[in-house]
């Protein structure tokens, strides 16, 4: 079964199977759009990785479970299911403040998704209501006991705090995959980066020597030919009251069934150009 190391709006690890299934062979692993690592999380391990995400919470989350993760799990434990506190860290949250300590800071939003209805963080956040017989307490420590593996795997991965365009940049070769899962279009207000320029990803994508499999819901009209397109049905939950609601879900790729490119990318570069 997929691994997810908590709710998160897009999350890809009930679709890793189907996204990795089409990875090509590399040296060099990259998510530009790391969000909750779905794909990450699920996959083998490459020889070089590297999740990035302009959302300062998430990355400082990953590098906290990472080098800390004991000392978070133990702060976790003693964390209530109690809709007023969930209530109060949301709106200060929102409100943008953010506490000195860098476990209870971390500690605060792995609460958060967890208890927010899909893992949303912004103003339609709400509190997720308990819905079996089981103590909502039991399930969020258990939770809590089960970031061990997702620490683990978070070793020898390269964690990064920038813009895609800019990590695209660094990492560019033709022995790098970008999986790519930019905001979907209309849905930018949900994720920090909300100007975000679908076009200019586009652009940068279309010129790179390296291979990309990117996501949509639906394929944008600028992506023509040079691109392979395979899809997925899926569904995903609106809110506590409307349930779930049927969706596609697209994988767009810059390379054939075999691998071999289908347009022409500039700057060739190896992975000596970025090695630490």
């Amino acid at each position: 079964m997929p691994q997810n190391v908590f709710p998160y709006p897009g999350n890809k690890a009930r679709h890793s199977e189907w996204i990795i299934g089409h990875l090509p062979e590399h040296t060099c692993y990259v998510e530009p759009f790391g969000g909750a690592a779905g794909v990450l999380f699920n996959k083998p391990k490459s020889k070089v990785e590297v999740y990035n995400d302009v959302n300062g919470d998430l990355v400082h989350f990953f590098k906290t479970l990472r080098e800390r993760g004991d000392d978070l799990q133990e702060w976790l434990k003693n964390v209530p299911f109690s809709q007023s506190v969930y209530r109060e860290w949301r709106d200060e949250f929102l409100g943008g403040e953010r506490v000195d300590d860098p476990i209870e800071r971390a500690g605060r939003f792995f609460t958060l998704r967890y208890q927010s209805f899909g893992g949303a963080l912004d103003n339609t956040a709400s509190w997720r209501r308990p819905s079996s017989e089981i103590p909502e307490s039991s399930k969020f420590v258990k939770k809590v006991d089960a970031l061990t593996p997702f620490r683990d795997r978070l070793r020898g991965v390269h964690i990064e705090e920038q813009s895609a365009i800019d990590l695209i940049d660094r990492y560019d070769s033709e022995d790098t995959v970008f999986y790519c899962d930019p905001p979907y279009i209309g849905t930018e207000h949900r994720y920090a980066n909300s100007d975000f320029n679908h076009r200019c990803l586009h652009k940068r994508l279309s010129e790179c020597e390296g291979s990309v499999l990117l996501s949509y819901d639906d394929i944008p009209p600028w992506y023509g030919d040079g691109w392979q397109v395979v899809t997925k049905d899926a569904n995903f939950a609106i809110d506590n009251v409307d349930g779930v609601k049927d969706a596609t879900e697209v994988l767009l790729m810059n390379f054939d069934s075999d691998g071999e490119p289908l347009m022409s990318g500039v700057g060739q570069q190896g992975l000596d150009a970025f090695a630490d």
